[in-house]
Formats: structure tokens, C-alpha cells, sequence
């Protein structure tokens, strides 16, 4: 991956860096990749959400948490994407006795948890330019990559277990505001807003300095992550207004709800991977470059390879 001396900032200069993203976005085919991952992502949402269930249902009343979800979900893209994934919950639930208590149903709830976060990875990758080295064991790496996107799984669960900690607490201060202290509800509402947009940008950093089989400094990924969790905050109402809206689900009758859920996914996923190649260009142009981890090479270093024998 490409390294530079870090140039100089102006508005000019950030113009160029918005453009050069936009450019390399689709010159990469990130919005096919956003299919892709949207794919890959909707069915693993079963795992995903067993998962997340099992982790807060530990420390917190998983009644409670269940409602969180499902309210959160339906707050961000309407009543009915709320409504498959409180099937989801409730698939998740009746089946627990039978197969998250085998070992091997387990291993398939990580595995089915972890092939988004693995695909993620190839997009990731692709992005900047770095993949494992292909003399290494394909099989170890294949293996390693799982094991570290559980571990990402387990990360991510964890702040969003955070965030809807806070969120629950401030709803209900938000109820009681008024009454106790005075304090209108709209303050809570947005101190909610701006720890809401704190964990994205912080899911965002995880992912981008993680994910990848790349090095890059904080400083960069901070950039890159503040921006994603910029466009998916604005994305959140923009997606919201147009699915409260539209109504697309409609369109496609018993499988609106389905169709609501994809939309949102593959919104999502376009932001992440257009924050990667905004990243990617704040790094080159005022950081400090992206590099290949140890155990991994970059396009340019892999072509010379194969050419030079």
C-alpha cells in the first residue's frame, strides 16, 4: 500500500481527498461489495443476534434487552424491520434449549456470526490493497481469520451491550427528567444522540484497525472512523424519513419485512466500505500511509513476485 509525506490541509485539499474517495469507491466496485456483505451479513443475522442475546442476557434482564432491540431496530428502520427481527428473538429463544447447549450448535452459531465480519475483512482488503501472503498455510489463515472475527463478534457486543445499557438509562432519566430535576427530555435525548454517535465512530475504529491484514496509525483511523460514523448518523434519519415514507417493503408483499432489513444492511455497509476509502485517502494524503501486517503483502508486492518468479 502507498505511503506519503504527509501534504498539505486546506479546503482545497480536503475537496480533492472527498473526490479521490468518491472516485476510488466505485473504480473499486464497493457498491457490489456492499451487496455482497449485505448477503452475507442478513444471513448471519440469526447467529449475530443469539449471540448478542447470550452476551447482555448475563448482565442484564434478557426481557428487557429483547425490547431494547426490537425498539431500537424499529426506531431506526420502522415497524417492520422491528417485526423480523422480534421473529428472529423468538426463533432464537424457542430454540435455545435444543442447540445452543451442544457444542456443535455452538461452533455454528460462531462460524455463522463470523462470515460477515470475514467477508467484511475481504472488503477491507480489497480496498487497500493487502491480502495474506499466499505462501503461507491457507488453511491456518483461514482458521485464524475465524477465530479473529469472533473475537471482533465479541468486541462489538460488547460496546453495543454499552451503548444499550446508557440508552435504557436514559430513557427511563427521560421519563422522570421533568419531575426530578426539571430538565427537559430533549437534553437526555441529545446526550443519547451523542454517545449513539461515539460507539458507531468507536465500532468503526475497531473494525478499521482490525479487520483489515494492514497496519495503520490511530490517528488515521480516527479520521476515517468519525466520518463513517458521521454519514451513518445522517444516514440513520435520511433512511428513516425514507422508509417511514415510501414504505418500500410493499413492493414486495409477505417479504416487505425482509426487504425493509436488507435496505438499511446494505446502506450501512456502503458507508463502511466508502469510510474505508476515506480513510484509505486521509492516510496517504495527511497520515502516515497503509501497510501490510507481518504475514501479509500488498497487490504491488504480490505482482512483482509473480513476475519476477
Amino acid at each position: 500500500m502507498e505511503t506519503s509525506e504527509p501534504g498539505p490541509r486546506g479546503v482545497r485539499s480536503f475537496l480533492d481527498l472527498l473526490w479521490g474517495t468518491v472516485l476510488k469507491f466505485f473504480g473499486d466496485g464497493c457498491s457490489t461489495m456492499a451487496a455482497a456483505l449485505s448477503f452475507y451479513t442478513f444471513f448471519s443475522l440469526p447467529a449475530l443476534v443469539t449471540l448478542l442475546l447470550s452476551a447482555m442476557g448475563k448482565v442484564m434482564d434478557p426481557e428487557s434487552v429483547q425490547q431494547a432491540i426490537v425498539s431500537q431496530v424499529g426506531g431506526l428502520i420502522g415497524n417492520a424491520g422491528a417485526d423480523q427481527v422480534r421473529a428472529i428473538i423468538l426463533h432464537a429463544n424457542r430454540a435455545e434449549g435444543v442447540t445452543v447447549a451442544t457444542t456443535l450448535s455452538l461452533a455454528a452459531l460462531a462460524f455463522g456470526a463470523t462470515t460477515a465480519f470475514a467477508q467484511l475483512q475481504e472488503a477491507l482488503n480489497r480496498i487497500w490493497h493487502v491480502k495474506p501472503d499466499p505462501r503461507r498455510n491457507q488453511l491456518r489463515v483461514f482458521l485464524v481469520k475465524r477465530v479473529f472475527s469472533f473475537g471482533v463478534v465479541i468486541t462489538v457486543a460488547f460496546l453495543l451491550l454499552v451503548s444499550l445499557a446508557v440508552s435504557t438509562l436514559l430513557s427511563l432519566l427521560g421519563q422522570r427528567a421533568t419531575t426530578w430535576v426539571g430538565a427537559p427530555a430533549s437534553v437526555l435525548e441529545l446526550i443519547a444522540s451523542v454517545i449513539s454517535f461515539g460507539v458507531a465512530a468507536l465500532l468503526f475504529a475497531v473494525m478499521f484497525r482490525f479487520l483489515p491484514d494492514a497496519r495503520i496509525a490511530w490517528r488515521d483511523v480516527r479520521a476515517g472512523a468519525l466520518g463513517s460514523a458521521l454519514l451513518y448518523t445522517l444516514g440513520k434519519v435520511v433512511i428513516g424519513l425514507y422508509l417511514g415514507g415510501t414504505d418500500p417493503g410493499n413492493a414486495y408483499g409477505a417479504a416487505g419485512s425482509l426487504a425493509v432489513v436488507l435496505i438499511w444492511v446494505y446502506y450501512t455497509s456502503m458507508v463502511l466500505l466508502l469510510g474505508a476509502e476515506f480513510t484509505e485517502q486521509w492516510a496517504i494524503r495527511y497520515g502516515r500511509g497503509i501497510r501490510p501486517e507481518q504475514g501479509a503483502v500488498s497487490y504491488v508486492e504480490e505482482e512483482r513476485r509473480v513476475k519476477t518468479g
